[in-house]
């Protein structure tokens, strides 16, 4: 029962850990840390997201959240980089900040995890089985 409850309990619903140490951005389950590196218009791709909650205080958030940006900074691709690499951040209508990829919190689909919880389920039952039938032999 324990094996079950720590397989479920680390089953987030991709929300990621804020740190403040740094301003940041978090767009789908991916976390940046927001740079002073100016990226070039030329390289910026398509908008990739936006901030839909700000908030200067730590904790846990999901989605498109910032802790330096107001609701509606927009998130873009750069092109030649990977989402792994890094985003840009338009912080104001000329300037677009490079946001270094730092970790992902994406969790897999709870369905994932019913196959193993069917198992150890039928191990349990088993185990349980055999220890009443052992008990009973004793008991004879």
């Amino acid at each position: 029962m324990l094996a079950i409850m720590s397989v479920f309990g680390g089953m987030g619903g991709g929300a990621a850990l804020a740190d403040w140490a740094y301003k940041s951005v978090a767009n789908d389950g991916y976390l940046y840390e927001v740079t002073d590196v100016k990226v070039e218009e030329a390289r910026i791709g398509k908008k990739i997201g936006y901030v839909t909650k700000y908030s200067d205080r730590e904790g846990s958030y999901s989605g498109n959240f910032s802790n330096a940006y107001a609701v509606g900074t927009g998130y873009y691709a750069i092109i030649g980089m990977g989402r792994k690499q890094a985003i840009s951040v338009k912080v104001d209508e000329e300037t677009y900040l490079m946001a270094e990829y730092r970790y992902s919190n994406k969790t897999q689909d709870w369905t994932y995890y019913v196959p193993y919880l069917i198992g150890a389920t039928g191990v349990a039952a088993i185990a349980l089985y055999r220890t009443h039938r052992n008990r009973r032999r004793l008991h004879r």
